[in-house]
């Protein structure tokens, strides 16, 4: 049968280090979908996790024939509902108003990233100590996603602070305004893969069970994705589980990048949209 090339749009999920690329679930989903009788499955991994879908979309065409496009909403996009939004770069941790605290009617939050908040009024900076580089990428490794590298939470009296600034942030409707930002990018990235007959599926959110703030806004983003891409309609996978059916955790121990295990139960949700994609 022909091979298949799948664009991803994600993040460290399709090459997360600490688990043996076999185990990583586009390599467990193409071996399950040879066990079906379906073609080859080859995957193009898009590069700059902070640029929109669309821009990450045009860039993969540029190196690569695609027949289908995943892309997958990172519960990263939670960074998107605090009130206070933090950048880590190499000369400090950079403290900024959210950039759409007061015009929560516009949209795009990946093109001012993609400017490093130039745009927007800083409030402080704190400076790192010195700290010796990444090692680079391989030719055939991605650099790790930027959330690995956010600072811990800092507590004040016992309390997070982290988890006050997103506790204001619900006050004033950025968890509305950052699922809401999230579907922008779906529908423009689904209009672009309508206008090059591409098909289409979207992988929700995974969870975030060692942080109940996060947590919640996944799920509730999870519930309105499912509702809303319904109604377009768009293919949707949703994971909504912390544990498999064995009880082994998803999670590892930092509450947001896969176990094995993990890699394992996402390949299991995707086999089916996945080969509806193919066929």
């Amino acid at each position: 049968m022909a091979e298949f090339t799948l664009g991803v749009l994600g993040g460290c999920l399709s090459h997360q280090r600490g688990v043996p690329p076999s185990q990583l679930y586009h390599r467990r989903l193409a071996r399950q979908l040879r066990a079906r009788g379906a073609g080859p499955l080859r995957v193009r991994i898009a590069r700059d996790f902070e640029q929109s879908h669309v821009e990450r979309l045009e860039q993969l065409l540029h190196t690569a024939h695609l027949d289908g496009v995943l892309v997958h909403v990172r519960s990263e996009f939670t960074r998107k509902a605090s009130l206070i939004t933090i950048q880590v770069r190499a000369d400090g941790i950079h403290y900024y108003w959210h950039p759409f605290l007061l015009r929560q009617r516009q949209y795009g939050w990946a093109e001012v990233e993609a400017q490093q908040f130039s745009t927007c009024r800083e409030m402080y900076r704190r400076l790192r100590s010195p700290a010796p580089p990444p090692p680079s990428p391989g030719p055939t490794e991605l650099p790790a996603d930027s959330a690995a590298s956010l600072p811990g939470a800092t507590r004040l009296a016992g309390i997070p602070i982290r988890d006050a600034i997103y506790a204001a942030g619900a006050l004033v409707g950025l968890h509305r305004w950052a699922i809401n930002d999230e579907l922008r990018m779906l529908r423009d990235l689904s209009s672009r893969c309508q206008q090059l007959k591409l098909p289409l599926l979207v992988l929700g959110p995974g969870r975030r069970p060692c942080n109940g703030w996060l947590d919640q806004l996944c799920q509730r983003c999870d519930r309105q994705l499912q509702t809303e891409l319904g109604q377009w309609p768009l293919p949707y996978c949703s994971l909504p589980d912390t544990e498999n059916q064995a009880g082994c955790s998803l999670y590892g121990d930092d509450g947001f990048h896969f176990t094995p295990a993990g890699h394992g139960y996402v390949a299991d949700r995707l086999l089916e949209g996945i080969q509806h994609l193919m066929s």
